[in-house]
């Protein structure tokens, strides 16, 4: 395979054609191609009838798999701009931005979706969290994928007669801008140390003796009608990756193939989690993550459903849980939370949103961190009375390597709750304001005189739920009840921000680890304490050397603050039940959970109505 290179443009007819493909990530779980074992014919050409598009910006991967998607079936026009749009959404570059995309983000989308006719894709672009816009995706859907070897040429012609075309990608250069007439026949040659330009897709539709039919999407007027042939040793020396596909049949469901997904990661759940989550980004900004991409529509449409969910459950309240998770779970974990408790919820009559948003590399670092502290510990961890010195040494470590990272995600926690000047709006597909104001004014405009709105984070989620309730209130949309478990937060920054907010809170609960428990937790696996304490002694940076920060999720330091507190090992009454035993127990504790259950709904004992968590 060749070597990746920046990307490039490439400038034909005057129009500026930009290569940014990229080659894709090995799969192991890729089936392989395996060639026929009858005869091949000698050349073969699929050019008659077949149109040639022309491409925007950088969307030839979506093009390509278009082009081989309608040597499947004749009449079969889809369109190559939902294909590219879902690849940036799931290939492995960061972002969405038009920058290009690879072979498997386009595979991906239309495993995951199907793709809508091309006359279907409209400006401004279907919403595909629109339950109508998904079912007529769905009804063409991937029937067929298997990688095959580039480097081998009778693969690639046999997977070519058997299939029509094939969808591939690899580097160009400024012969192909303009390819070379031979016997009547346009042929890419790279002539005078042509440099690669950047990557490209395109499909392959035919070979003959000399080379691979390239069906190209830099229009009609390029080479021979958008056609020119690939030498041989060209495409050996530039080839990146190599599929060959086919539509399935006709409406067949989406979750009902056994083959994987062609993609790394592992394939998302069949829950749809659009109308349950908002997922954020760097600076709390809506952004995407897994199968959709958080918008003003997209957060329109989740509380047109939470209308629609109460409006089914019936009764005077309408109870709506903001879920912000801890700050060692990344967005996608973020997710994961959201679909194992969102059954819980909906069986309570409570309408779950959870703000998948990101908290930055601390998880990886402290894995770091316990690298680095390795050197100086002896083997087997430190003795007994040596732990203490050892748990200092770690701090020390911690405030240099790790703080700046904490910093980082306080701000993002902080960054999705700035207000917001501008009118918003709620049928854009993609925004740049941040995600929990607009989740607030969302919810401002779908008050209902039964609304109860509930707060609810774990760790540093207590944090960016901090910065919300300033949202909330601040939009004039009332606050039922905020708890919080083991959280993060200063008590230094709880006094400033939410304490004066207390009085227009109807109930406010922390649940914390005692004293002891938190000494007994172990983190990053070298620190002999909880995290919150290397929150309170490094990453809080305490003016002096060995001091805290208090942190409120700590029973030591809730002293004087006038709270309602429930602390772990309490098992009476039932709404203080907490049976957590370290730091990362809270959210999937049964006995807090429950309690937290009992607080948000305002109850002191179960009944049969309520189910427990489990």
């Amino acid at each position: 395979m060749a070597r990746a290179v920046p990307p490039g443009t490439i400038l034909v007819d005057g129009r500026a054609f930009v290569a940014a493909v990229l080659p894709d990530v090995y799969d192991a779980r890729d089936l392989p191609y395996r060639p026929l074992l009858r005869p091949l014919p000698d050349a073969v050409d699929n050019r008659a009838g077949r149109r040639v598009l022309t491409q925007e910006g950088a969307s030839c991967t979506g093009h390509a798999l278009a082009a081989v998607i309608a040597s499947a079936r004749e009449g079969l026009a889809v369109s190559p701009y939902m294909l590219y749009r879902l690849g940036r959404r799931y290939d492995e570059f960061a972002g969405e931005e038009d920058i290009g995309s690879s072979l498997r983000g386009v595979l991906k989308g239309w495993y995951h979706h199907g793709v809508l006719q091309e006359d279907a894709w409209t400006v401004p672009e279907p919403d595909l969290n629109d339950p109508l816009v998904a079912a007529e995706a769905a009804r063409i859907p991937m029937g067929a994928y298997y990688r095959v070897t580039p480097g081998n040429l009778d693969d690639m012609q046999s997977a070519i007669a058997e299939a029509g075309a094939v969808c591939v990608s690899a580097l160009v250069h400024e012969g192909w801008r303009e390819p070379c007439l031979e016997n009547g026949a346009h042929v890419i040659r790279r002539l005078g140390g042509h440099a690669s330009l950047g990557g490209h897709a395109f499909a392959l539709v035919g070979y003959d003796e000399t080379g691979f039919l390239v069906q190209n999407s830099w229009g009609p007027s390029w080479a021979g009608g958008g056609f020119a042939t690939l030498p041989y040793d060209e495409w050996l020396a530039t080839a990146y990756d190599a599929f060959a596909v086919r539509p399935g049949v006709r409406g067949t469901p989406l979750g009902t193939r056994t083959r994987p997904a062609p993609e790394a990661a592992a394939a998302a759940s069949g829950v749809d989690l659009a109308p349950y989550v908002v997922n954020l980004g760097n600076d709390g900004r809506l952004a995407r993550i897994g199968t959709f991409e958080s918008s003003p529509r997209q957060i329109e449409a989740a509380l047109t459903q939470m209308d629609a969910t109460h409006a089914k459950w019936g009764g005077a309240e309408r109870h709506v849980v903001l879920y912000a998770h801890g700050g060692l779970t990344s967005g996608g974990r973020g997710q994961d939370i959201a679909r194992r408790d969102l059954d819980w919820w909906l069986a309570n009559r409570i309408y779950p949103i959870t703000f998948a948003w990101q908290t930055g590399p601390v998880e990886t670092l402290l894995d770091q961190l316990a690298d680095l502290a390795r050197r100086f510990l002896p083997a087997g961890g430190p003795a007994e009375w040596l732990t203490e010195q050892a748990d200092r040494a770690v701090e020390v470590l911690a405030r240099g390597s790790l703080a700046w990272a904490w910093d980082q995600m306080k701000q993002n926690a902080r960054a999705a709750s700035e207000p917001v000047a501008a009118e918003i709006d709620w049928t854009a597909t993609r925004s740049p304001h941040p995600g929990a104001t607009l989740t607030a004014l969302a919810l401002r405009n779908h008050l209902h005189p039964g609304t109860r709105v509930h707060l609810v984070g774990h760790s540093a989620g207590s944090i960016f739920l901090t910065a919300l309730a300033e949202r909330l209130v601040a939009a004039e949309v009332p606050i039922a009840s905020t708890t919080f478990l083991a959280p993060a937060i200063t008590v230094d920054d709880f006094r400033r921000t939410l304490a004066p907010l207390l009085p227009r809170i109807g109930r406010f609960t922390t649940f914390a680890l005692t004293d002891d428990l938190e000494l007994g937790d172990v983190c990053g696996a070298v620190y002999r304490k909880s995290i919150l304490y290397l929150v309170s002694r490094a990453f809080e940076r305490p003016a002096q050397a060995g001091g805290e920060v208090p942190i409120l999720g700590m029973a030591k330091h809730l002293t004087g603050l006038d709270v309602p507190v429930v602390l772990a090992g309490t098992m009476t009454p039932i709404t203080d039940h907490c049976a957590a035993r370290s730091h990362s127990d809270f959210d999937t504790d049964t006995a807090t959970m429950t309690s937290a259950l009992l607080r948000i709904l305002n109850r002191t004992a179960l009944d049969e109505a309520l189910i427990p968590y489990h």
